[in-house]
């Protein structure tokens, strides 16, 4: 079955974040009508706000809610039709994805969702503590949305172009590069596959 969503709107969960708002800008850029969704403000979030102002000026719509209220999200999926939902959701809110999912399926628009993987592949790691714990949270979500049939895409970059491990020191004494990235290709391919023989 091909799916197609070339122009399909998109809802960005965790758009604020460190991963989600380069999401969201890529959706913008594409020039794709992109619907982020943002939490009721704390009053302790002053970055996550400003980046939210800031996808709102460029012509995304925010949307207020939380990712594990299924009402919510099952009336905003259908409301504003969405047909992509990409989740950048990260650390203790891997798990509100399951409700998400029990969302989209019950809402019954969207096309595609990619759920928030970005790391390894949690079905072909095996990893000890402390991130033995997200990837079964992420399995748990894998396998939820395969057993509701939903289209999906996951997204397993690894070790983020080698980071965290370019010089064998612990992973959390070692951040990536912030001031530049290098994307390689044209943007032309539409996906790879590299198994290790």
């Amino acid at each position: 079955m091909t799916v197609s969503v070339a122009n399909g709107r998109v809802l960005i969960v965790g758009a604020t974040g460190f991963i989600g708002r380069f999401v969201a800008d890529a959706s913008l850029d594409a020039g794709r009508p992109t619907y982020v969704l943002v939490r009721p403000s704390s009053g302790n979030q002053y970055s996550k706000d400003k980046v939210a102002k800031a996808l709102r000026d460029r012509g995304a719509i925010l949307l207020k809610g939380l990712a594990n209220d299924k009402e919510l999200m099952v009336k905003l999926l259908k409301e504003h039709q969405i047909e992509i939902v990409i989740s950048a959701l990260g650390g203790a809110t891997i798990l509100d994805q399951l409700s998400l999912v029990e969302a989209i399926h019950s809402a019954g628009t969207v096309k595609r969702f990619l759920p928030s993987e970005f790391g390894h592949d949690v079905d072909r790691a095996d990893p000890v503590e402390p991130g033995l714990t997200m990837y079964k949270e992420k399995r748990q979500v894998r396998r939820l949305i395969e057993k509701l049939e939903i289209p999906y895409t996951y997204i397993c970059c690894n070790s983020i172009a080698s980071w965290p491990y370019h010089n064998n020191r612990h992973p959390s004494e070692v951040i990536p590069p912030l001031d530049h990235f290098e994307i390689y290709g044209d943007g032309s391919v539409k996906g790879n596959l590299y198994q290790t023989i």
